[in-house]
């Protein structure tokens, strides 16, 4: 009976117990908060990429779009290679892994520096360029 009664109460015990021995709770409570805030603007920059465009963007806006054409993840290597995209997708605050801000600001120097490349966003830190139309 003593067992019957607490059975519940040891299942969860031993639930919560397990999770927090082998989650990553720095995972939730760490680096990953600190992505969120950016969030809205990134989503209204996805807006407007359509979905038969070649895109170029940090590996945390890779997922959001997933049924475009092309899709890269910005490196040093695709800094050469902008002319195989029509969007590029940057975060300054937060670049994504194999990226940094002083990459960011590279591709954003590059974009700025060559006429074809127009921002056609400008959040607080989210940016988006589109190759123009003449130029494709």
């Amino acid at each position: 009976d003593w067992m019957q009664e607490r059975i519940s109460l040891i299942i969860i015990g031993w639930a919560i117990m397990s999770f927090i021995i082998f989650s990553r709770l720095t995972f939730f409570l760490g680096d990953f908060q600190s992505g969120l805030d950016t969030v809205q603007e990134s989503r209204n920059a996805i807006r407007l990429i359509k979905s038969n465009e070649a895109v170029l963007t940090s590996n945390n806006i890779v997922p959001h779009l997933s049924r475009r054409r092309v899709i890269s993840v910005t490196t040093e290597k695709e800094l050469k290679n902008l002319d195989k995209y029509d969007q590029v997708l940057l975060d300054q605050e937060n670049p994504g892994w194999l990226s940094s801000p002083e990459l960011v600001e590279e591709f954003v120097k590059a974009l700025e520096g060559k006429p074809e490349w127009e921002k056609i966003y400008d959040g607080k830190s989210v940016l988006l360029y589109k190759k123009t139309q003449n130029n494709m």
